[in-house]
């Protein structure tokens, strides 16, 4: 999304997939999304919130520094890479 948005992207939002947990079903049951983890085990259903929740809620209050995070993150995956 970074790159987008420098290469001219006229972006006005970020979403997410979902708030709690919610499977890919072409995936067997194997891939769960959301930003609050769902024990179905549990009869009151609890909910525990996930890295991806804390990161979010760092990002909506500004206290993250993604473009930091995008190149720490793109140079650790490929280590010869530029910065963004």
């Amino acid at each position: 999304m970074l790159n987008a948005i420098k290469n001219g992207s006229d972006t006005r939002g970020y979403f997410f997939w979902s708030v709690i947990d919610l499977y890919e079903l072409l995936a067997g049951y194997k891939l769960s999304y959301g930003l609050y983890y769902v024990n179905f085990s549990d009869p009151g259903l609890k909910r525990s919130p996930k890295l991806s929740a804390s990161w979010y809620t760092g990002f909506l209050n500004g206290t993250i520094d993604v473009a930091h995070q995008a190149t720490t993150q793109q140079q650790s995956l490929f280590p010869g890479s530029s910065s963004l």
